[in-house]
């Protein structure tokens, strides 16, 4: 069995103080790491509110087109066929550049 006899008070308040700041420090990525999930969740949002908001043009155009467009191309073709490449190009210039 270990006993202390005597506490160095220098030393305990060096640990003290180590202590001290590892608490601040895991605080604040604490902070940040909700200010952070906070974040992913609104640009989750957003990007449902997006892809959302492209179906829904394609219902009403379908719906529409169905009598009197039978044989025309619709007037958002280029953006329908197009759009899988330029959603690419855009994550793949932002995340490699």
């Amino acid at each position: 069995m270990f006993i202390i006899t005597e506490v160095d008070t220098r030393l305990l308040n060096k640990v003290f103080q180590l202590v001290q700041d590892n608490n601040i420090k895991l605080e604040n990525l604490k902070k940040k790491q909700d200010k952070l999930e906070t974040m992913f969740i609104a640009q989750n949002d957003k990007i449902n509110e997006f892809f959302s908001n492209l179906d829904e043009p394609n219902k009403h155009e379908v719906e529409k087109g169905k009598g009197k467009d039978k044989g025309k191309r619709s007037k958002n073709e280029f953006y329908q066929v197009n759009l899988c490449f330029i959603i690419i190009s855009f994550v793949y210039l932002s995340l490699f550049n």
